[in-house]
């Protein structure tokens, strides 16, 4: 699972910017965690770096090629 494999990593907001970003998660009928990966890989593809979908994909092979 995503869980096991996985690093974890905690995050410091301001608290308005924390009720807008739950705010946004109601609104969109999501959670936070989609909406923050969504702005990782817009961030990743502004600076020119590999998306998740790609390093995700690769770290998959590897498994299989090792597992």
């Amino acid at each position: 699972t995503l869980k096991e494999r996985a690093q974890q990593m905690s995050l410091y907001l301001e608290p308005a910017v924390h009720d807008q970003l739950r705010e946004l998660a109601f609104v969109e009928r999501t959670k936070i965690h989609p909406l923050l990966i969504e702005a990782i890989d817009l961030l990743f593809k502004q600076r020119g770096l590999k998306s998740i979908k790609q390093l995700t994909a690769s770290a998959d092979k590897d498994q299989r090629i090792t597992g």
